[in-house]
C-alpha cells in the first residue's frame, strides 16, 4: 500500500500496516470466517483473482473493506482480530 500528500498521520499509516499483517499473519482457521467468492460480501477475503490468466503466477491475498467515514455502516462488520483491527 502507498498513499501520498493526503494529510494522514505517518503513525495512523504505521499502525495500519502493522494490523493487516496481524490480520494475514493470524491462522487459516481465523481467517476463513471472511473467505468468500461473493464480490459483493463486506469484509471480503478473497485469493487471486485471474490467476488463471497470467503468464507469470502472482499469488495475492486480499482482504476487501468498506469505510464510508464516522458513524459508518459497515465498520461494525469488520474482523474481530486481531483487537485492534477495528
Amino acid at each position: 500500500m502507498q498513499v501520498v500528500d493526503h494529510g494522514i498521520p505517518v503513525e495512523v499509516i504505521s499502525d495500519m500496516i502493522e494490523v493487516t499483517k496481524e490480520f494475514f499473519d493470524m491462522s487459516v482457521e481465523d481467517k476463513a470466517l471472511y473467505y468468500s467468492e461473493d464480490p459483493t460480501k463486506v469484509p471480503r477475503l478473497y485469493t487471486s483473482q485471474g490467476y488463471n490468466q497470467e503468464e507469470t503466477r502472482y499469488w495475492r491475498d486480499c482482504l476487501r473493506l468498506v469505510y464510508n467515514g464516522p458513524g459508518d455502516e459497515f465498520t461494525h462488520l469488520y474482523p474481530e482480530k486481531p483487537r485492534s483491527f477495528r
